[in-house]
């Protein structure tokens, strides 16, 4: 008897074709329609035609002339900054004097030639009143940790 039950209570096998196929000759015709009517829009707005821009042509490159007389300028240049002498700032007093001459004069201090050049200021710059941290609020005063209790049975 279960097997009867089995049977009558099974769900049919049988597909609607009739409805799967108005399905989707529905969907086909929804999207043919919606593209003649994008199409139509497009052509009755004057939307212009979407073609790609045209190639625009790069510039010349800028090349060197002649690059060996380039080379030879800019390392003239240096030689010179090297070499010679030259106000850096005139107000604070500073030259620009030649290496070799750098090196005879920090060769000629010796030892002191690696010292600052400049004295350190002879005391502390003064302190605005209004930077002055107040001193009333003092941090705790740590106690010194106690040695342990020595254990009576030793």
């Amino acid at each position: 008897m279960a097997a009867r039950e089995m049977t009558e209570r099974r769900q049919r096998e049988s597909v609607r074709t009739g409805v799967v196929l108005g399905v989707g000759f529905g969907t086909l015709a929804f999207l043919g329609l919606a593209l003649f009517g994008i199409s139509f829009y497009v052509r009755w707005i004057g939307a212009p035609p979407n073609d790609p821009p045209r190639p625009v042509p790069f510039p010349e490159p800028r090349l060197q002339a002649d690059s060996t007389a380039d080379m030879n300028a800019l390392r003239g240049e240096q030689s010179r900054q090297m070499e010679g002498y030259a106000w850096i700032d005139r107000n604070r007093g500073l030259v620009r004097i030649p290496v070799a001459r750098a090196m005879e004069i920090l060769a000629a201090r010796g030892a002191a030639g690696l010292d600052p050049l400049e004295a350190p200021p002879p005391e502390p710059l003064p302190v605005r009143p209004d930077a002055v941290r107040s001193r009333a609020v003092q941090p705790p005063a740590v106690q010194p940790l106690a040695a342990p209790p020595e254990r009576a049975g030793r």
